[in-house]
């Protein structure tokens, strides 16, 4: 009973939170809350892991910060990598803020710095399609995402967290599919 009563309200949390996309509204509804937004890197025009973005995957960086523009995002983290820094940055220009990097094997380790050093805050997360689900079932405490598929580009996940294995998710699409 406990616990379907805590996803009650953390759903509502949830739901208030996202539909307002604003992280003081967070904070005030729960200061030690942390709004995680995840998203994959966008399309890129080859194979090669230094790719920059095709065209489309351009256009998905631009739908990206069209989607997050009335959102208060207090930090961008993403893999160092051309594809994953391209998705970001047209979000990152429109909030004035730096990427923060982190090592595609060391999602974890970022997760735990983020909920620990932004409570009450929004986090914007680009990952790949190994990371992105790992983070979403680190975040829940279960198996429940697998792998993106190579085509899968438009889900932007939202979840709201005060600790790993206690959120809650919600997923959208953005962009063209």
């Amino acid at each position: 009973m406990k616990k379907t009563l805590y996803k009650i309200i953390l759903c509502a949390l949830l739901f208030t939170a996202i539909t307002s996309c604003n992280s003081d509204d967070t904070a005030k509804i729960n200061p030690k809350l942390t709004t995680i937004i995840l998203v994959r890197h966008a399309e890129q025009l080859n194979l090669d892991p230094d790719s920059p973005l095709a065209p489309k995957g351009v256009q998905r960086a631009k739908d990206l910060a069209a989607l997050l523009s009335s959102t208060s995002i207090d930090a961008v983290y993403t893999t160092p990598l051309p594809r994953s820094l391209s998705t970001v940055q047209p979000v990152c220009t429109q909030k004035s803020l730096i990427p923060i990097t982190y090592s595609r094997g060391e999602y974890l380790m970022a997760l735990q710095q983020i909920i620990s050093n932004y409570q009450g805050k929004t986090v914007l997360i680009c990952g790949h399609p190994e990371t992105v689900p790992a983070m979403l079932n680190l975040l829940i405490g279960e198996e429940k995402y697998a792998q993106s598929a190579d085509n899968d580009y438009n889900h932007i996940y939202y979840s709201i967290t005060e600790r790993l294995g206690k959120s809650e998710v919600l997923v959208k699409t953005y962009g063209e599919e």
